[in-house]
């Protein structure tokens, strides 16, 4: 019969060389993580975004002038001032277009929400809120903010969410 050894603790499982790691850059050390090369705006432990959003205010601006130079592109391949234009490289410049575009509304969309929330706390004499209530705040901006128009399209798609909702929950038999 084999008998296992069962080792205590990490140290004793690996195999240690000593002077391997040291004097080295692979030594353990706390290095600097840029926060523009991090997925999205960073890690949200490390980044506070509205600091982020200051000083990386001209990257948006960067994004906005190769959004407004990629349309005018577009719209010069469509008249017909730009010849031997390839379909791919439309199509590219198209994509990248709704890119830019999602971009610039989420990073829009971020800083409205920080100076909604920031105005109703200074006047409401508020320091904290709630997930709902600041869902709830943002909500009602945003829906103040949009036109006659907009206002009763959205309405309509609410009703009809909602109803969409009803409709299956009757049919299903009583499903939430």
């Amino acid at each position: 019969m084999i008998q296992v050894q069962r080792l205590g603790s990490l140290k004793e499982k690996t195999h240690i060389i000593p002077g391997l790691l040291e004097n080295t850059k692979y030594q353990k050390s706390s290095k600097y993580r840029d926060i523009r090369f991090e997925s999205g705006l960073g890690s949200a432990r490390e980044v506070n975004e509205t600091e982020f959003l200051k000083n990386y205010k001209f990257l948006n601006d960067y994004r906005k002038s190769e959004f407004e130079e990629l349309k005018k592109l577009i719209k010069d391949q469509q008249t017909g001032k730009l010849k031997n234009v390839e379909d791919w490289q439309v199509r590219d410049w198209k994509d990248q277009v709704e890119f830019l575009r999602s971009k610039i509304n989420k990073v829009e969309s971020k800083v409205f929400e920080k100076d909604v929330l920031k105005n109703y706390k200074k006047e409401n004499d508020k320091k904290w809120l709630s997930q709902k209530e600041k869902h709830k705040v943002v909500e009602v901006a945003k829906f103040d903010k949009l036109g006659s128009r907009q206002r009763e399209r959205v309405m309509e798609r609410k009703r009809k969410k909602k109803l969409g909702r009803e409709m299956r929950r009757f049919e299903f038999g009583g499903k939430k």
